[in-house]
């Protein structure tokens, strides 16, 4: 079924989409194409947020590569048209669901404490798990994956 969307949330994905066809040197009308994609996650009733962006613009790099996202990848973080990778909220929260669910790397704004907090609550190396980017471009390699999709984790 189809979830509302919030405005900031559509903003997120404008700009994310706009920044993966500048990484790959292409062009598409956003009003020519649908882009789908699925969230799972329990009780998920609408989306909004800037935090999503980051997710989305490393997805739909790889999608114009005809590649994926490693579903063992969590990412979280909001991007500026620039592709600078802004703190978002609730990050602890996010770390300990995604390291929850088996997450080998936990892709977020860089100088965040919570996630690694979140990893010393687990017993788990921070330096191990976390990967503490401040562009786009440093976040793209370290998600790549041969199977997979959008985070489900944020």
């Amino acid at each position: 079924s189809m979830l509302p969307v919030g405005q900031s949330f559509m903003q997120a994905a404008q700009t994310a989409w706009k920044l993966a066809c500048k990484q790959e040197n292409r062009h598409f009308d956003l009003g020519k194409i649908d882009i789908r994609w699925r969230i799972d996650g329990e009780n998920v009733n609408s989306l909004d947020g800037p935090s999503m962006g980051l997710a989305l613009a490393i997805s739909f790099t790889q999608a114009l590569r005809k590649s994926f996202v490693d579903e063992k990848v969590a990412i979280t973080g909001k991007i500026l048209e620039d592709g600078t990778i802004q703190r978002v909220q609730k990050v602890t929260e996010k770390s300990k669901a995604a390291l929850e669910r088996g997450t080998k790397i936990l892709i977020c704004p860089e100088n965040y404490a919570d996630a690694e907090r979140a990893c010393d609550e687990k017993q788990i190396k921070p330096e191990e798990r976390i990967l503490q980017a401040p562009t786009l471009s440093e976040a793209l390699p370290h998600a790549a994956g041969i199977i997979g999709g959008l985070s489900e984790y944020f």
